[in-house]
């Protein structure tokens, strides 16, 4: 265990594979401290052992296991398993530099987006809509409410029958309005609203609104 975390910091592998039983320290440990080491959180994990029972594989994917194999290892479908594994990450990680290539390009353009989900009650917002609308970026669950409170109260109601209108219309709205940043500041914002109708397993159904917004 130890040992192999030395190698993780000096090599940075492209994927790791993970006995359990070992001396000094086991794999599970070993995988939950491989996690908290730096680009430890995008790299495939694969434990192995010869404990092939429903607990040794609760343990294996708490402490963040990409995936678990039972010995005696299969070595022609470890293989295939190991390259599925690493495409997969490649795939994140393309994913991840073209998601910062956006927030970049979002930045310099002044140009954010946010999303409501409104079964979950989730709101998801790009990096650029933090700086847009003052609200403190390390700030947890952000809220529908937490928006609304950052526009100017003059022009709150306008918003928000705004808003329902493209939600219940299902069309692009375009608006104008004051944002309050905090000290007091205003920023003139506009914004579109847009509804996309989302449908899961063609019996359930969700509205998701979609909103693209740029700052002067």
């Amino acid at each position: 265990g130890p040992s192999a975390l030395r190698a993780f910091d000096e090599v940075r592998p492209d994927l790791v594979v993970l006995d359990v039983v070992m001396p000094g320290m086991n794999g599970f440990d070993t995988c939950r401290e491989m996690r908290r080491r730096p680009g430890g959180l995008t790299v495939p994990i694969v434990m192995a052992t010869g404990l092939d029972d429903h607990d040794s594989v609760e343990r294996a994917f708490i402490a963040g296991a990409s995936d678990f194999v039972a010995k005696p290892l299969n070595w022609t479908a470890l293989r295939h398993r190991l390259r599925y594994l690493l495409r997969n990450s490649l795939t994140t990680v393309a994913l991840r530099q073209s998601e910062a290539q956006l927030a970049l390009a979002q930045r310099i353009a002044r140009i954010g987006s946010w999303e409501i989900d409104y079964p979950a009650g989730v709101v998801r917002l790009s990096e650029e809509v933090y700086r847009i609308f003052g609200v403190d970026s390390t700030q947890p669950g952000v809220s529908m409410q937490t928006m609304l409170a950052s526009i100017h109260p003059q022009d709150r109601d306008a918003f928000q029958e705004g808003f329902a209108s493209a939600v219940g219309r299902r069309a692009s709205v375009d608006q104008v309005h004051r944002v309050v940043l905090p000290g007091g500041r205003e920023r003139i914002v506009h914004q579109r609203v847009e509804s996309v109708r989302a449908f899961a397993c063609m019996t359930t159904s969700s509205d998701s609104s979609f909103v693209r917004l740029g700052a002067k």
